[in-house]
């Protein structure tokens, strides 16, 4: 009687074969030079922009943040965390910055107004200390720069719908 070999698998894996040992794993790409793998030149994600376009909600930022709910609320009801421009009930990663450092320095004793008002000198400090320009990649500033070119084309449109004299001053 042969014996049987006893293949443990694990919740949701496959049991490894002769033909998969050896396998590249999934996503891995293989150069035609022996099966080398060809190393990924990976480009560093733009934190910044994305920070800024975070959407969180305000028990989001007060789980992330570990202050209560209310504390949330009631700090972006009196204007000490920036709410998102398009949606009132949204924060960005701005009001995570704010909340956390408001937080710290209530521990220490500080008002409310005091803190948040130290927090966005600590923040604005901290914005100069890196050129004075957030930090935003190549693909957000020519999505940016589009969508000022778009606005000027529009204001100028409006602008000569408006006074047909401004574009004749214009024109010369």
């Amino acid at each position: 009687m042969a014996e049987q070999a006893t293949v443990k698998r694990g919740r949701g894996r496959r049991p490894k074969s002769a033909t998969t040992e050896g396998a590249a794993p999934r996503g891995a790409a293989a150069v035609a030079d022996g099966g080398a793998r060809e190393a990924v030149s990976f480009t560093l994600p733009d934190r910044g922009a994305m920070w800024m376009r975070l959407a969180l909600n305000a028990s989001q930022v007060a789980v992330l943040c570990g202050v209560t709910l209310r504390q949330v609320i009631h700090w972006a009801d009196r204007g000490y965390l920036p709410r998102s421009g398009g949606d009132t009930g949204a924060f960005t990663g701005q009001a995570v910055d704010m909340c956390m450092l408001i937080k710290e320095a209530r521990t220490r004793g500080i008002s409310h107004a005091r803190a948040a008002e130290q927090a966005r000198r600590f923040l604005a400090d901290e914005l100069q200390s890196d050129g004075g320009v957030p930090r935003v990649g190549a693909p957000d500033l020519s999505a940016i720069t589009g969508q000022i070119r778009e606005i000027e084309r529009n204001a100028h449109t409006l602008l000569a719908q408006l006074d047909p004299r401004m574009s004749k001053d214009d024109a010369e």
